[in-house]
């Protein structure tokens, strides 16, 4: 599609920096603007020196809303390199300047592409008429790269908005260089594309005997598809590299190779992808120049001269994405027009290469506050996160579909980079002060500060030694983001240390390959996933390749993944129905202390090596399948070698002379101890011997202590530093992550679902024991936490952002338990500013956690002190604030003021700073706080520890030693659980029907009319079976003492007393038996309900008699279960049952009335305990809800004394915006309470009886309106 572009643009930005050019454009977009020719040198400090040569300033400009930019020119060494400082200078100015952003052109006299970027403070928009609505505190850079060949069609696109707004607004600016909308588009665009491939390829290979790998024609095609489109990718990033194809000057490697088919085909025919592209990748890049020179010229003699010539000196590359597979072996054809239809008017959809010729593409992994708009890695790891979730039976069994775009995006959730960086700034400290003897001054003066210098050689070598050793797993790495950002990181660790010793020379380059090849693996249970964790790492790797051509020519430039970054499912490692994670189990059973002899710690050291000539891609390294199989062979000989050292042990335990017996029998304790001992020796004997016949079976899957046996195997014992974000998968979805659906049927899928569900909670329990089995309701995040800690090593750590669910839910009970009675929990942090994952319907909290212990060391774990930390600034402000060094040293100092007491007292422990809210607490308390007769029932660690408004901890200190849990002086139950609703609730309609329609009676018997039903003590019921609006529905005659009124919904009661006219329905309540039932029109409706099926149910099924239901006597107070805006604690005085949308409530403690108990659980505050204690749901639900067992436990403030029933207790119960006075759709802080009176007579009561003040007492209000306003606007967001 061809874009009109102005002369002005294209002279601009088609061409190196020109100030005239520059200028002219900003004085056609901004006529109204103050812009000067010459403009004024701008002061540059000591700490932008060398990283920013001069900087000018060319005019402002305030836009129609008040917002002010400047116009800016700076010069720099490089567009591309030290972006940071360039950001950072810019910023520096505007906040010097009080100015809210700068239209900048940066630009190097050394290079033809520059940078046309803006720079603004991040603002939150109003949703109406995205004018600005609150000013954030961060600023963000967003830039197109242009220059000499740089300008993509998408660059014109955009930036000739510019021409059609004249005097742009600030929101326009950003809508103009606006990342997301490019990001969107460039989505769209590729899936269907992506799709289009898979068809392609599928409809060529079904039927087609494949790979044994491919499983199934489907996954095959959709792979392939991958494959191919992710070198063509990877071609169109390298592309980008400044002197690797100098002999096309200047000429992109792709449209050079396009131009150069077009005439071949022309003239010879030929297809692009098999004929061109082909050898493109799996020859011009997978070999050195010698093999090249000896078999391009033969094996591809129909290319051009100059195109032969071109793939002979292209860059070695290698590294496994050009490497033959199992999807290039397979014969299918890609039709020319996938790749190159063009389409000038835009009618059509253009091939694959047009397509990707409309975008800028750098090999630049972004940063949170400075974004190109052009195509990056992440970008690409975040489209192919997305296209997991295609469904092939929507893509391939309907060609005609449509795809959903939008839908396949919903449900994914990537990191991003501040939580990236937050969780390996705060990893790497646990290990520093783990792994060295050095200061705590030092670890984080090192981590943070830009201008470290070791003080000494020894601290120098000690953190030398650190690095070189550390090893990090990510156990669900995705697309690669953790091991992108780990390497980022520790290339800049190790560039600190090199300042110290100016002997040691090492090229960016260099030193980022050291890091992928010795610190950082990765497990993806997806290859897809795997192959693009490893394509970001090798443009990652790239961007600071700076080598000469002849290095280009002969030593592969990328190093050989498959060992470090491995496929398969991290969680099960079954095989032979052996789950081989009982290699690392805890449990004292299965653990072996023997140790590895000499021959295998050499042989360890010898695989090592291979693995890194291998990685390295080094002459004569083994094959792939050679070191598989070396690792497997070892693995084999440290069996035998624990076989031989048991079966020593065994015959030195017989030898032994405390063995025989004395001959009185005085050693007797000794000989079973003996006994004892050669057991367990026998029991490992038979485990290992069962590991090895298994193992003899054949191929096998992933399995940790096998593909990574030097970790598992070497000194170390696991990995260090254990990070990530696993998948957010809920228990009713977890599936066995490498099949689908096709192809089963509904019965066998749920079956298959089952068993692997079944597999993980066995896994923690050979594990840990079954004492921490997960109940079935777990999500699968839970599991990675448990497999995670045991790829540890003993002074290893855990870092992840999962879900925040298992705080407060039931499934997350055992989790808890385990990391309080077998870990040291460091910190759990959450943050109220800003959700991490704005495309997920998730809420998250980043934990650091330490690797397990046995029991043995309960103790202590016990004694630890948890952080619970709630951020008030979002991640991304928190990682580039200057006192992120501090905030993180005062969390890890903090210490609890309180311990051994109940939560109102602990809550002395809170610390506020103008950053986050520190709650403090041990282990042991929050055992205790937990614990219910001595059992642990679990916690809601997130309602009470991090989202409680701190109102909440100024209320429980006021009321110190006042508040009682509500189980301690009164009674919870559930309502009736009928198993039947549409039989056992009906309607009486006695006073409703007319003679007319008693044809619908089913046991009408002799009656002619409705009075003689009344008279005879009988009701005419209608059953709930049939709803309002039925037309063909059955009435009934039952007895009147068999009906009783029922409160069948919550919704019925509109008065905080339940008044006579409420219950809606009725309640069928029978005790007797069928034989004392013969002849009543009961037991004609029994017999009914029997022919419908309800006696069958399962919770009726289970009675003497299954139509009976037994009621409590004493109702006189509900419990609304299911709590939205509207709620209240219902007065029951006529004692009508109730179903179990309600609890009953039956007050205990006679030093409190009726009335006092009434009031105080209706008051304000307590709905604050209420909203705090709940569970936070996910969702568009907009209600919470609280299970029986935490109303129990709920904290509650009782006032005495009471005289008068409030007036309130009889009007209609609000909405609590309306109650409190509230608009909710405005922002609750922007508004001052007007509680109705009688709602604030009622919580006058109370605040009284606490003493708050009367800014606490619009505290209180403020935090139940914001808690329930955020509820409903993130229920309703999804």
């Amino acid at each position: 599609m061809k874009v009109k572009v102005s002369k002005t643009l294209r002279k601009l930005i088609e061409n190196a920096f020109n100030r005239e050019n520059f200028v002219q454009f900003l004085y056609t977009v901004f006529p109204d603007a103050d812009i000067r020719f010459e403009g004024e040198l701008l002061p540059i400090e000591e700490k932008f020196s060398g990283k920013i040569l001069e900087a000018e300033h060319l005019g402002q400009y305030e836009d129609s809303e008040g917002y002010n930019i400047d116009f800016l020119i700076v010069k720099v060494p490089s567009p591309d390199k030290l972006r940071k400082y360039h950001r950072d200078f810019v910023v520096h100015h505007l906040e010097r300047e009080g100015k809210d952003g700068a239209l900048v052109a940066f630009y190097s006299d050394d290079f033809p592409i520059w940078r046309l970027s803006y720079v603004q403070m991040d603002y939150e928009r109003s949703e109406k008429d995205g004018r600005i609505d609150k000013k954030l505190t961060n600023f963000r850079r967003f830039s197109f790269i242009v220059g000499k060949g740089k300008v993509s069609k998408t660059t014109y696109l955009q930036l000739s908005e510019l021409f059609n707004l004249k005097n742009p607004t600030t929101g326009q600016l950003l809508k103009v260089f606006s990342v997301d909308s490019l990001n969107k588009r460039f989505f769209r665009e590729y899936i269907k594309r992506f799709v289009n491939l898979w068809r392609i390829i599928y409809n060529q290979v079904k039927g087609k005997e494949l790979p044994e790998s491919a499983k199934t024609p489907e996954r095959f095609s959709k792979e392939a598809a991958h494959q191919l489109l992710n070198r063509l990718i990877f071609i169109y990033f390298i592309q980008e590299k400044e002197g690797w194809f100098e002999e096309l000057n200047g000429q992109k490697l792709i449209d050079f190779l396009v131009s150069e088919y077009k005439k071949f085909v022309a003239e010879k025919g030929g297809t692009f992808y098999s004929e061109w592209l082909k050898p493109l990748c799996l020859s011009a890049f997978s070999q050195d120049m010698g093999k090249k020179r000896a078999e391009i010229p033969a094996k591809y003699s129909y290319l051009p001269e100059k195109v032969k010539e071109l793939f002979i000196r292209a860059p070695y590359l290698n590294g496994g994405l050009f490497s033959e597979n199992d999807y290039d072996r397979v014969d299918f054809q890609i039709p020319d027009e996938f790749f190159l239809k063009s389409d000038q008017l835009g009618k059509e959809e253009e091939g694959i290469i047009p397509f990707l010729n409309g975008y800028n593409f750098t090999m630049v992994e972004d940063l949170e506050d400075d974004r190109d708009l052009a195509v990056n890695p992440e970008f690409i790891g975040t489209i192919y996160e997305k296209l997991v979730h295609l469904d092939s039976k929507e893509v391939l069994k309907n060609p005609e579909a449509k795809i959903d775009i939008e839908g396949v995006t919903k449900g994914i959730v990537y990191t991003k980079e501040p939580e990236i960086k937050f969780i390996i700034t705060q990893s790497l400290i646990y290990y520093l002060r783990k792994n060295t003897s050095l200061s705590e001054e030092t670890i984080y003066d090192f981590i943070f500060d830009d201008d470290f210098l070791p003080e000494n050689r020894q601290t120098f070598e000690e953190l030398k030694r650190a690095l070189d050793e550390l090893k990090v797993v990510d156990p669900a790495c995705g697309s690669g983001a953790f091991l992108v950002g780990l390497v980022d990181t520790l290339y800049h660790l190790y560039s600190k240390l090199h300042r110290f010793d100016p002997n040691v020379v090492e090229s960016g380059y260099a030193i980022r390959k050291k890091i992928i090849e010795n610190n950082v693996y990765g497990v993806d249970v997806m290859e897809w996933a795997a192959r693009i964790a490893e394509l970001r790492l090798w443009l990652f790797l790239m961007v600071e390749a700076d080598l000469s051509r002849e290095k280009l020519w002969l030593n592969p430039l990328l190093p050989n993944l498959s060992f470090k970054i491995r496929v398969g499912d991290s969680l099960i490692e079954e095989f032979g129905n052996l789950d081989f994670s009982i290699l690392r189990s805890q449990r004292p059973e299965f653990k072996s202390a023997l140790p590895l002899s000499p021959s295998i710690k050499r042989k360890i050291t010898e695989l090592k090596r291979k693995k890194l000539l291998y990685i390295e891609n080094k002459p004569g390294a083994p094959k792939k399948e050679e070191i598989e199989h070396e690792e497997l062979q070892l693995f084999m000989e440290i069996i035998e070698d624990k076989l031989y050292h048991i079966e020593q042990q065994m015959a030195n335990l017989k030898s032994s002379p405390s063995y025989e017996k004395d001959l009185f029998g005085k050693e007797r304790k000794m000989e079973e101890l003996f006994k004892k001992k050669l057991k367990r020796f026998e029991k490992e004997k038979e485990f290992w011997e069962k590991v090895k016949s298994t193992l003899e079976k054949g191929k096998r899957p992933f399995i940790w202590d096998i593909d990574f046996v030097e970790v598992f195997q070497g000194e170390k014992k696991g990995f260090d530093l254990v990070v990530g974000n696993p998948p957010y998968v809920r228990q009713e979805l977890i599936a066995p992550p490498s099949e689908s659906e096709e192809g089963y049927s509904q019965s066998e899928w749920k079956k298959l679902k089952r068993e692997y569900k079944e597999k993980l909670r066995n896994m923690v329990e050979t594990l840990y024991g079954r004492e921490f089995k997960p109940d079935g309701k777990a999500d699968l995040y839970v599991y990675f936490y448990f497999k995670g800690f045991s790829l540890l090593n003993e002074r290893g750590t855990l870092g992840f952002i999962t879900s925040n669910s298992w705080l407060d839910v039931g499934f997350g009970k055992t989790l808890q338990e385990f990391l309080l009675k077998r870990t040291k929990i460091y910190s759990i942090n959450d943050n109220q500013s800003k959700r991490s994952f704005k495309e997920a319907d998730v809420n998250t909290v980043i934990t650091f956690i330490s690797a397990p212990t046995d029991k043995r060391r309960e103790k202590e774990n016990l004694e630890n002190v948890v952080k619970f930390v709630m951020w008030k600034i979002p991640f991304e402000e928190v990682v580039k604030s200057p006192k992120f060094k501090e905030y993180l040293n005062f969390i890890e100092k903090a210490q609890p003021r309180v311990e051994e007491a109940e939560l109102p007292e602990l809550s002395e422990n809170v610390i506020k700073t103008e950053a986050f809210r520190l709650f403090p607490i041990k282990h042991k308390d929050l055992l205790k706080d937990g614990t219910r007769d001595g059992k642990y029932e679990g916690n809601k660690w997130g309602g009470k520890f991090l989202r409680a408004p701190d109102i909440f901890f100024t209320i429980l200190r006021k009321g110190k030693g006042k508040f009682v849990r509500l189980g301690d002086i009164a009674e919870v139950k559930f309502g009736i659980k009928t198993g039947a609703n549409e039989f056992f609730y009906v309607e009486d309609l006695t006073d409703k029907v007319e003679d007319g329609e008693l044809e619908r009676v089913e046991n009408l018997r002799d009656f002619t009319s409705v009075e003689e039903i009344r008279k005879a003590g009988l009701r005419i019921i209608k059953p709930s079976k049939w709803g309002k609006n039925a037309k063909n529905y059955k009435l009934f005659l039952v007895e009147r003492e068999f009906l009783r009124p029922v409160i069948k919904s919550p919704r019925e009661l509109k008065t905080i007393i339940v008044r006579e006219e409420d219950p809606k329905y009725r309640i069928f309540l029978c005790n007797k038996t069928k034989k004392e039932l013969k002849r009543t029109f009961a037991l004609d409706y029994i017999k009914w309900g029997e022919e419908q099926g309800f006696n069958r149910r399962p919770t009726c099924r289970g009675r003497n008699f299954w139509y009976q239901i037994s009621v409590k006597e004493d109702m006189k107070f509900l419990w609304w279960k299911s709590i939205g805006e509207r709620y209240a604690f219902f007065w029951n005085i006529n004692n009508y049952p109730t179903d179990q949308r309600n609890y009953y409530v039956k007050l205990k403690d006679k030093n409190i009335s009726d009335l006092d108990f009434v009031v105080s659980l209706n008051a304000t505050l307590d709905r604050l305990f209420i909203e705090t204690m709940a569970r936070e749901m996910t969702g568009a639900i907009t209600i919470i809800e609280l299970p029986v067992d935490d109303v129990r436990n709920k904290f509650t403030f009782f006032v005495q004394g009471v005289k008068e029933i409030p007036a309130m207790f009889k009007r209609e119960i609000f909405s609590i915006f309306k109650e409190l006075g509230f608009d909710p759709n405005r922002p609750i802080r922007e508004q001052e309470p007007n509680p109705l009176p009688d709602r604030k007579a009622l919580d006058d009561i109370v605040f009284d009886a606490l003493g708050l003040t009367e800014e606490e007492r619009k505290e209180v209000y403020y935090a139940v309106a914001e808690l329930v306003q955020n509820r409903l606007k993130k229920a309703r967001s999804v």
